[in-house]
């Protein structure tokens, strides 16, 4: 019953689409119908609105379409056709970054949902039913809506700002890897009937290192550190800073080299392990995410941006397999903290050159960010 409830309404969807772009297209024509001397502007108006009301459809039809859309908001097909509260027992005990979940009130919904959060920056996610067939996982950084009942009130303030070297790591990385961590548990507990509620964060088998920028007038230079701030590999470059070598720390042997190449509309890399060419990374064009993507010998390498959260939060994948975490070094009061600096966690040792090349990719790009910024307020005082 469950499965033609969730199949029912994914059809009613895919026909609301399909009838919504077909107006659209109908309206459109009429704007530009022959004969007439001028555009009809109320028309396009419409055929745009109707687009775009078939666009939202299309994705309730499609949850993954949804969820490349959305950065902040997230759909799971609620196949087990669990309640709220079934959800909660599940996963109530699950230790995070952000803390353990609770239930609470937000105070544009009626109903309880589950609340993880809020962290030191007022950050929180909260889950609740959707239609019946979906869970909604959401983003919010608005605190004052929160309404815990007055035995919880201490939840408001559950987690503190570390202040440890590694306290910093992990939380960074549970921070970076929350939304898509727990979206994978969800699907997972619809799926099989299990929760696995085990600490949410990096793994214990990961490695964890430090990725910090050292500022030279003749290059861009980068040094990658364990987490005891051994120094492991050294990334160095010369002016223009086209191309970065990596080499194993007081050695001569280079590990990685990447190299931009010119006059390419999007950016692109070249990448070289151990002397061998690795891949051609190039950006795509995918909404606006910030997406890298490459074919290898062992499939294909991917650099995904995790929007949903704060900081520049980067997954690298290699054959649809994670093998690293890169997050943007938050509230750092460790030294030499000048420019951008991150934190990797390393699947396997073998790839941590991989790891500190797409670190540089990272870097740069949180550069450009930062002058497409300051462009933008410049423009806006003018």
């Amino acid at each position: 019953m469950l499965h033609f409830r969730i199949l029912l309404v994914r059809a009613i969807f895919l026909i609301a689409a399909i009838g919504l772009f077909v107006l659209s297209l109908n309206y459109l024509v009429e704007g530009f119908s022959p004969g007439e001397a001028d555009v009809a502007t109320w028309p396009i108006v419409a055929s745009t609105l109707l687009f775009i009301l078939a666009l939202v459809a299309l994705q309730f039809f499609n949850p993954g379409l949804y969820n490349k859309f959305n950065d902040s908001v997230k759909l799971v097909v609620n196949s087990h056709g669990a309640s709220l509260e079934e959800i909660f027992d599940a996963f109530k005990g699950m230790e995070t970054a952000w803390g353990t979940p609770w239930l609470g009130k937000i105070s544009t919904i009626s109903k309880d949902v589950i609340i993880l959060g809020p962290n030191p920056e007022e950050e929180y996610v909260f889950i609740r039913p959707v239609l019946g067939i979906f869970i909604s996982v959401n983003f919010s950084a608005m605190t004052s809506r929160l309404r815990p009942a007055s035995e919880d009130a201490w939840r408001l303030k559950q987690t503190e700002r570390p202040k440890s070297t590694e306290g910093i790591i992990r939380y960074s990385f549970g921070s970076a890897c929350l939304l898509p961590t727990l979206i994978d548990r969800l699907q997972g507990f619809f799926s099989t009937g299990k929760a696995d509620n085990s600490a949410l964060g990096i793994d214990s088998k990961e490695e964890i290192y430090l990725f910090n920028e050292e500022f030279k007038w003749t290059g861009q230079d980068f040094h990658l550190l364990d987490a005891d701030l051994n120094p492991a590999l050294t990334v160095t470059s010369q002016l223009p800073c086209k191309t970065f070598h990596i080499y194993e720390t007081d050695s001569d042997q280079e590990r990685f080299m990447l190299t931009k190449r010119l006059f390419h509309i999007f950016t692109t890399y070249d990448l070289y392990l151990d002397g061998s060419k690795f891949c051609r990374l190039k950006r795509r064009l995918v909404l606006h995410h910030t997406y890298f993507s490459g074919k290898t010998s062992q499939g294909k390498l991917e650099l995904i941006r995790m929007n949903a959260m704060f900081g520049s939060n980067y997954q690298v994948k290699l054959a649809g397999k994670q093998i690293g975490t890169i997050a943007r070094k938050l509230n750092a009061t460790l030294g030499n903290i000048v420019f951008d600096n991150f934190v990797l966690s390393v699947s396997d040792k073998k790839w941590l050159p991989l790891m500190a090349g797409m670190s540089v990719m990272v870097a740069r790009q949180a550069q450009r960010e930062k002058v497409t910024d300051a462009v933008t307020l410049s423009d806006m005082d003018d």
